[in-house]
C-alpha cells in the first residue's frame, strides 16, 4: 500500500472537517458523543486505526456530505481502506496460536492475554470462570489487581477481535456471562469447532469413503500439538488435554478406514504427523506400524517397533503393550495385519428412468418396512411381488429398492435368478456364491456345498441392516437358501 499523504491522513481531514465547521474539540465531542481525548488523539495521529463507528459519528456531527464521509472513512490505514477487503475472523489453537481477521495477522498483545483467548478458544460457548482464568494465567501467586488485569485484557481482546465493535458495548466475540467469560466462534472461525464437527460427521457416516474424506479434512485442522508454546498450565488444561485426546481417536478411525480402503501411505502420511506429538502412545504407533506394513514399508514398521520399545524402557521402564507387540510379530511373519472393514456391495440395477405411478403399490411395499428398532425385532422381512409377465413386476421392484436404499446402510444384494429364462434358471449354489464374493469371501474361506454357503451368508447377514432383491425367481426352492435369517435383513 502507497504511503498516505500528510494532507490526507484521518487526522489531517477530521481537523480540516471540523474547523471548517467551525467547531471546537469539545463541541464536535458533545455532537458525536466521544471524548474530546478520542478527537485529539485522532487528530493527533495517536491513534493507527480510529474505529469505523466513532467516525461516522463524527462525520454525521460535522455534517459532511457522502464523498467527504467516505474521505474520512476511506484514510483509515489497513483493511477499512480496501472496499470488499476480507474480514473474517479466525482463531487457530489447534497448534501455535494464531488469530487472522483475513489475511492479516491479529497481534495479541503480552502472554498472558494471548492466554486468556486460548483458554475461552478451547471451550467455545462455555463460561469460564474469572477463578479459572486466575488459575491458568497465574496458578497459586495472582497479583492483587488480577481480577482488574482480567477485565483489562478482555476489552483489549474485544478491540483486536472486533474492531468495528461500539466503544462500551458488549463484544460479539467474547461476552460476559454469570461470573464468566464466554467466546461464540462458529465452526469456520475457530478450528477446534471445525475439527469437532468434521469428526462428528465422519464417525456418523456408514459410508466408508465418505468417512475418510470427512476425518482426513479433520485431521488437516491441526498445525502441531495443541497450543504449541503457550503456558505449561495452559497445555495441560483438561480441555487441551481433550482436544488431543480427541486428535488420537481420530487418527486411530481414519487409520483402520483408510486401510480398509487400501489408502495405506494415506494412513502413513496423517500418522506419521501425529506420532511425533504421541511418541509414547502405543495405539498411534500400532496403527503406523500396520500402515507402513500395507504400504510395503516392513523394514521401518519393524524399525519403529524398536524406536517405540527403546522408548518405553527409558522413560517409563515399562514392555511393549500386548497390542503391540502382537503387531510386530504379524509384520515379522509377514501376516495380513490389515482390518478388513465389512463391504457394503451395492448391486441394485440402474434405476428405471421416467418411472410413474404404482403409488398404491409403493405404499403397500413401504409398509411392509421394519421401523428403525428393526434389530430387535424376531422375523424376517419377506415380500414378494406377484404378476404375470411384462407388467412391471422387475422395474417395480427396483424403482422402489433405490427409493428405501438409504433404509438399508449395510448395503443391498441383488441377484437376477432368470427363473422362467429357456437357457435355465440360476442354480441356488451359483446365486449363494455369488453374495459371498460380493460380501468379500476370499476362495480359500469358501465352504464347499450348498447347505455350508448358505450357513456362511446367513451368518455374514446377521445383525446388518441389509436389502436383498431377488429377482425372476421360479419357485421356493430357488429362494429359500437366499433368505437372510438376521431380522436386520429384509
Amino acid at each position: 500500500m502507497a504511503p498516505q499523504n500528510a494532507e490526507t491522513t484521518v487526522g489531517s481531514l477530521l481537523r480540516r472537517f471540523r474547523l471548517a465547521a467551525g467547531l471546537s474539540q469539545q463541541e464536535l465531542a458533545t455532537g458525536a458523543d466521544v471524548s474530546v481525548r478520542t478527537i485529539r488523539d485522532i487528530e493527533r495521529e495517536r491513534v493507527d486505526a480510529p474505529r469505523a463507528p466513532s467516525l461516522r459519528r463524527l462525520a454525521e456531527a460535522l455534517g459532511l456530505a457522502a464523498f467527504d464521509r467516505d474521505r474520512l472513512l476511506a484514510a483509515v490505514p489497513g483493511p477499512r481502506s480496501e472496499p470488499g477487503a476480507d474480514r473474517r475472523l479466525r482463531v487457530e489453537v489447534l497448534g501455535p496460536l494464531s488469530v487472522r481477521t483475513g489475511r492479516a495477522a491479529v497481534d495479541l498483545g503480552p502472554a498472558p492475554q494471548r492466554d486468556l483467548l486460548a483458554l475461552l478458544a478451547l471451550q467455545p460457548g462455555r463460561v469460564v470462570s474469572r477463578d479459572e482464568i486466575v488459575d491458568v494465567l497465574w496458578g497459586d501467586q495472582p497479583p492483587k489487581t488480577c481480577l482488574s488485569m482480567v477485565q483489562t485484557y478482555v476489552g483489549r481482546l474485544r478491540g483486536r477481535l472486533d474492531p468495528d465493535r461500539e466503544p462500551r458495548s458488549p463484544g460479539k466475540v467474547i461476552r460476559l456471562a454469570g461470573d464468566g467469560y464466554a467466546i461464540d466462534l462458529g465452526t469456520d472461525e475457530l478450528d477446534l469447532a471445525q475439527f469437532q464437527d468434521l469428526v462428528e460427521q465422519g464417525t456418523g457416516t456408514p459410508d466408508t469413503t465418505t468417512a475418510v474424506d470427512l476425518l482426513d479434512r479433520a485431521l488437516r485442522c491441526w498445525r502441531g500439538p495443541v497450543l504449541a508454546g503457550a503456558s505449561p498450565r495452559l497445555r495441560s488444561h483438561p480441555a487441551a488435554v481433550a482436544a488431543a485426546r480427541r486428535r488420537v481417536r481420530a487418527a486411530l478411525a481414519y487409520a483402520d478406514l483408510a486401510s480398509d480402503l487400501g489408502l495405506h501411505e494415506a494412513a502413513v502420511a496423517r500418522l506419521q504427523e501425529l506420532a511425533p506429538d504421541e511418541p509414547l502412545h502405543e495405539g498411534v504407533a500400532a496403527k503406523l506400524m500396520v500402515a507402513l506394513a500395507g504400504s510395503g514399508e516392513r523394514a521401518a514398521a519393524l524399525s519403529l517397533f524398536a524406536a517405540v520399545s527403546r522408548r518405553l524402557a527409558e522413560e517409563l521402564g515399562v514392555e511393549p503393550s500386548t497390542e503391540l507387540r502382537d503387531t510386530h510379530l504379524r509384520v515379522l511373519r509377514q501376516e495380513q495385519v490389515v482390518r478388513r472393514a465389512d463391504p457394503r456391495p451395492r448391486q441394485l440395477p440402474a434405476a428405471v428412468p421416467g418411472f410413474t405411478g404404482r403409488a398404491t403399490q409403493l405404499e403397500r411395499l413401504d409398509a411392509l418396512l421394519p421401523g428403525e428398532r428393526a434389530g430387535h425385532g424376531t422375523a424376517v422381512v419377506i415380500t414378494a411381488i406377484d404378476g404375470t409377465a411384462g407388467v412391471g413386476k422387475t422395474a417395480l421392484a427396483v424403482h422402489w429398492a433405490h427409493r428405501v436404499a438409504d433404509r438399508f446402510p449395510d448395503g443391498q444384494l441383488y441377484v437376477n435368478l432368470r427363473g422362467f429364462d429357456p437357457a435355465g434358471p440360476v442354480p441356488p449354489d451359483e446365486a449363494v456364491r455369488g453374495f459371498l464374493d460380493a460380501l468379500h469371501v476370499p476362495a480359500q474361506r469358501m465352504p464347499v456345498g450348498l447347505d455350508a454357503q448358505a450357513a456362511l451368508y446367513r451368518s455374514l447377514l446377521a445383525g446388518r441392516r441389509m436389502l436383498v432383491v431377488l429377482d425372476n425367481a421360479r419357485d421356493a426352492d430357488q429362494v429359500r437358501p437366499l433368505l437372510p435369517g438376521s431380522p436386520a435383513a429384509s
